[in-house]
């Protein structure tokens, strides 16, 4: 019978000890380390011995691929169903109207607004204030204008209902607005100061 050296336990075994190569261009030649020597280094045993069962189906996985808990046919599951859920939840969110009843499970700030998030549904704070006033869901060219200028401030009088073109040329002529006020707070402070 013929034998082998292996390269990490420098020991000789029989050729039945050694992996053969499955793939590649060394397909049919025997690897360089026994099998207990690379199962020791992989820190895993030999695909044949593993047994792994789909978390949906319960069928036994065929072909293991490192940490494989889904079988083919699967795979994909788990993801479609949360999608249904996600969708299911919105057509019933908007619906049924819930968005003027329910309160938001968290308020977090993305973007320098304050965005309520229901299970699946995300909306920017300001824009719930007006669609509860208004009782309606807003338009895709309707817009919420801060009237001071501050994004976190939600309160009711701040808020200003305007459409996507006119909303542009107020925040310009805030932020001119505001410069102007900076210059003639700075003059004022020179002339007081030269009298």
């Amino acid at each position: 019978m013929k034998r082998k050296k292996c390269s990490k336990c420098k020991r000789f075994f029989s050729v039945d000890k050694f992996y053969i190569r499955k793939s590649g261009k060394l397909k049919g030649r025997l690897f360089s380390r026994c099998k207990e020597c690379d199962s020791i280094t992989n820190g895993h045993t030999p695909l044949k011995k593993i047994k792994r069962f789909c978390k949906v189906c319960k069928k036994r996985i065929k072909k293991v691929h490192n940490n494989q808990r889904y079988c083919s046919k699967c795979k994909r599951k788990p993801k479609i169903i949360s999608l249904r859920r996600q969708m299911e939840f919105r057509q019933h969110f908007w619906g049924k109207n819930l968005w003027k009843t329910i309160e938001p499970d968290s308020v977090k700030i993305q973007r320098g607004y304050k965005v309520c998030t229901f299970k699946y549904v995300r909306i920017a704070q300001h824009r719930l204030i007006i669609m509860r006033k208004f009782k309606r869901r807003l338009f895709q060219w309707e817009e919420v204008h801060h009237l001071n200028g501050k994004k976190l401030d939600n309160r009711l009088e701040n808020l200003q209902l305007v459409t996507d073109k006119y909303h542009p040329v107020i925040t310009k002529l805030m932020t001119e607005n505001k410069k102007l006020r900076q210059k003639i707070t700075y003059f004022k402070s020179l002339l007081q100061k030269r009298s």
